[in-house]
């Protein structure tokens, strides 16, 4: 686990939910441990419905893999891949 970029505690993992202020869901997130710190990752967390990049590099890393196998094991070019 990573730690807090401001106070370099631990950061913590805050699972999806329902806001009880808005009503709304948001996704899980990390945040700071400590209590009053805000403090937030460096690196951004991917948000909900935001996957478009990551299955992107699934699909380069799966032509990539593809391209080590043999002939009789490897997708044909045009088998959809199954995501």
């Amino acid at each position: 686990m990573d730690n807090c970029p401001k106070c370099s505690a631990p950061m913590k993992m805050v699972p999806a939910g329902i806001s009880k202020k808005t009503g709304k869901p948001y996704a899980a997130f990390r945040s700071c441990s400590v209590m009053g710190c805000n403090g937030k990752p460096d690196v951004p967390t991917v948000q909900v419905g935001d996957n478009t990049a990551l299955l992107e590099e699934i699909k380069t890393i799966c032509l990539r893999i593809n391209a080590k196998l043999p002939s009789k094991t490897a997708l044909a070019p045009d088998e959809d891949v199954p995501f």
